[in-house]
């Protein structure tokens, strides 16, 4: 990890990554099925973009967590069910 006098940036700036990551086809065929279904195509794409938003907003400030909890990897940390088997 680079000293702490060479990092720069802030956390907004990673909005565009996780933006264009999360606006591709198949997010927004699947939101396209609103109007698919008889829905208002206003609201439906009022939805597609509020969705996208705020996964990319939760997703760039959840980025932002490896720095600080030392996960050079970009682990994604979820709470562990059942079905999830660790193997370290």
């Amino acid at each position: 990890m680079p000293p702490l006098a060479e990092r720069h940036g802030k956390v907004w700036h990673l909005f565009p990554v996780w933006f264009a990551g999360d606006a591709h086809l198949a997010t927004i065929a699947t939101g396209a099925i609103g109007v698919a279904l008889g829905g208002n195509l206003i609201w439906t794409a009022i939805a597609i973009v509020l969705g996208n938003v705020l996964g990319t907003f939760f997703m760039a400030f959840h980025s932002t967590q490896g720095p600080q909890l030392v996960l050079q990897c970009g682990f994604v940390i979820y709470p562990a069910g059942p079905s999830v088997e660790r193997r370290w």
